[in-house]
């Protein structure tokens, strides 16, 4: 109930433990940041039910939540003239009459069991306890487990659902609508410019890409003063409020994201800038780690230094993050150097909570996994400033060529640092995710010849298990068995393991261009 089953989108939060009746105000950093989560978790299951969330909740966004020159708004009202979620709720007799005037009279019996209005009203407006129980639409399960229920295929049972959602959007539409706050904050844009980027890489969805881009420049042009800072919040035309660290550390996550998805190198260099001016007016020289505010605010009794996050990760979080992308993305040490610092300011914070400090947690983790020996205070190393990553990656050639006639081959890459392997595509154990190329798109069919790997027992496991280590080629080649559409793309699996321990597999989509020819079409 918490999701907007008929709009989409995302409400605030839930009022009861079975997260059925919402609080119906939505914020758009609550979407941004669940868009991107769905998106993630689509590209590693390849499950349509991830992909359909994204997708509405972009689609929401776009169409109730976007200023006509760029930016996107801040929140929608939960009330109308006072009622609580009056827009969104129903009773079953509204639903049945919206149907019965679309000529869907057939759908009704179908609707009323699969958005559980056939089990009577499931919400009251506690301050209006007389207008009666109403319903919030929901689905009692997954959509896949609702269709098999019902005796239909999943396809058909979307369909139905889509066609009624519409009838039901298009009647909501005529009702009075919650106010929206047509702010546009820099901070919350810059999450909604990594949620659309996700969408668009997820969903192969270049419009929600066009957005990114879209709102960057509207942030660039309108929210910047001349002497390169940023504002934090615009409307009517008007920008004002210096930004604080939150408001540089999420535009700059922003537009990393659009530099990765686009390679356009106008992003990069604004997010490097953007970097530069935030350690300028936020970095604290003697501790590390970044201030939220500027220095010399006369309305501040004390300069704080956020360390945990909220509803939405703390500037410092962010930061670390940037950083480490900045110095892999540029090779320029100073981020480095300044990642190490945050960390070293971040560190008791993350010792007493690593739950209240959830992204510098993850965040410590990429640096112990990409940087071994790297950690403030571990000597030399640090100064040296060498940089070690477990694996690297390399597919060749860039560009595949694929017809009916002939199959496109090409050939991925792994090199695998001193003491670390990687598990081979068959390990022998079934707690160990083994390498995997996987083929996302439909009408090709993807051959790799795995090697086999070398006998090895590690610590964690009383297995005789299979590993890679050094370097490792892998052939691989593409067949089309029918029709090509939209761009598919090839997507590595790997975990990588020490003697010790194995860490999280990762999921790496490959820098490879398929071209399948028209000729073949």
């Amino acid at each position: 109930g918490i999701y907007d089953q008929v709009g989409g989108g995302f409400h605030r939060y839930s009022t009861d433990r079975q997260w059925l009746i919402p609080h119906f105000e939505k914020m758009l950093y609550d979407n941004a940041q669940l868009a991107s989560v769905y998106a993630k978790a689509y590209e590693r299951t390849d499950d349509p039910f991830y992909g359909q969330i994204v997708r509405e909740t972009l689609d929401y966004v776009l169409r109730e939540m976007t200023g006509p020159e760029g930016g996107f708004y801040s929140a929608q009202d939960a009330e109308v003239n006072a009622r609580e979620g009056a827009s969104y709720v129903w009773t079953a007799v509204e639903v049945s009459q919206v149907l019965a005037a679309a000529g869907l009279q057939g759908e009704i019996a179908f609707v009323l069991q699969v958005y559980g209005l056939d089990r009577g009203g499931n919400f009251r407006d506690p301050h209006h306890p007389r207008d009666g129980l109403k319903n919030v639409l929901h689905l009692a399960q997954r959509p896949d487990e609702l269709a098999a229920a019902l005796g239909l295929s999943l396809e058909d049972f979307s369909r139905r659902l889509a066609t009624i959602d519409a009838a039901l959007l298009a009647a909501r539409d005529l009702r009075e609508q919650p106010t929206t706050d047509d702010k546009i904050l820099t901070a919350w844009n810059g999450l909604m410019i990594a949620a659309m980027v996700d969408g668009a890489r997820a969903l192969d969805e270049p419009r929600y890409l066009e957005a990114a881009r879209r709102t960057a420049r509207f942030i660039l042009e309108n929210l910047q003063v001349p002497g390169g800072g940023l504002l934090r919040t615009y409307r009517a035309g008007q920008a004002k409020i210096d930004g604080g660290i939150k408001d540089y550390a999420h535009f700059i996550h922003g537009l990393i994201a659009l530099h990765r998805a686009t390679g356009e190198q106008e992003w990069l260099d604004d997010a490097g800038r953007l970097a530069h001016e935030a350690r300028q007016r936020f970095w604290d020289e003697r501790f590390g780690a970044y201030y939220d505010t500027l220095a010399g605010r006369e309305d501040l009794l004390v300069r704080a230094k956020t360390t945990r996050d909220g509803v939405i990760p703390c500037g410092n979080s962010m930061m670390l993050v940037n950083l480490l992308d900045l110095h892999e993305l540029t090779g320029d040490r100073a981020f480095f150097d300044d990642a190490a610092r945050t960390v070293s300011g971040l560190s008791s914070s993350i010792k007493r909570s690593p739950v209240a400090t959830a992204l510098a947690t993850v965040a410590l983790k990429r640096f112990v996994e990409r940087y071994p020996g790297h950690m403030p205070g571990s000597g030399p190393a640090v100064a040296a400033g060498r940089q070690q990553q477990p694996v690297r990656v390399l597919a060749s050639p860039r560009v595949v060529r694929v017809s009916r006639e002939a199959p496109g081959r090409f050939e991925v890459t792994l090199t695998i640092a001193d003491g670390y392997h990687v598990n081979a595509h068959e390990p022998g154990s079934a707690e160990l995710v083994g390498l995997e190329l996987r083929l996302v798109g439909q009408g090709l069919e993807l051959k790799a010849a795995y090697p086999a790997g070398e006998p090895f027992r590690a610590e964690f496991s009383k297995d005789v298990i299979r590993v890679h280590e050094g370097t490792i080629t892998v052939p691989v080649s593409l067949v089309q068995t029918g029709t090509v559409q939209g761009q598919p793309r090839v997507v590595l699996v790997y975990q990588v393991c020490t003697d010790q321990v194995c860490m999280q597999p990762q999921r790496v989509a490959l820098p490879v261009k398929i071209a399948v020819s028209s000729k073949a079409r």
